[in-house]
């Protein structure tokens, strides 16, 4: 597997999925699932602005990745509720480590699980197409 942002969002996902899946009514490990979706989604966000050759500082903060990608005019793929929700996931990363008690609730994480599917779907797409259009055009450069 390349390891790339993209990827490690995906892992994080996929994480995300198989900790709801084989416990999901375990409030610890709710936790744990949502801290995998703030992860998936600030790798994705993290891999569009590193494909759109912007520089951001190391932070887990999506509110502040969605505005730097913004300032720079750049698109990025995930839908309304990625947007409206940045905050939420941000808080999930830090809280859920780091507050004893601290407890994100089942309903909000199967939701977003949803959304962050989505949202790396649309994007694994884009990524595809890309890398599709770059290999076309050197190949039919090379023979021109």
């Amino acid at each position: 597997m390349k390891d790339n942002m993209l990827e490690r969002a995906k892992a994080n996902l996929y994480l995300a999925q198989q900790i709801l899946k084989l416990n999901s009514d375990d409030e610890l490990q709710i936790n744990f699932a949502g801290y995998h979706l703030e992860q998936a989604v600030e790798f994705a966000v993290k891999f569009e602005l590193d494909n759109s050759g912007i520089e951001y500082p190391k932070t887990h903060d999506i509110e502040n990745l969605l505005r730097i990608a913004s300032e720079n005019n750049v698109v990025i793929s995930g839908d309304e509720y990625i947007f409206d929700h940045a905050e939420m996931f941000s808080k999930w990363e830090a809280s859920s480590r780091y507050i004893i008690g601290y407890l994100i609730e089942k309903k909000k994480v199967e939701i977003a699980i949803t959304h962050v599917i989505e949202y790396l779907e649309k994007l694994s797409k884009i990524y595809q197409w890309l890398i599709l259009f770059i290999v076309s055009e050197k190949y039919y450069s090379f023979y021109e």
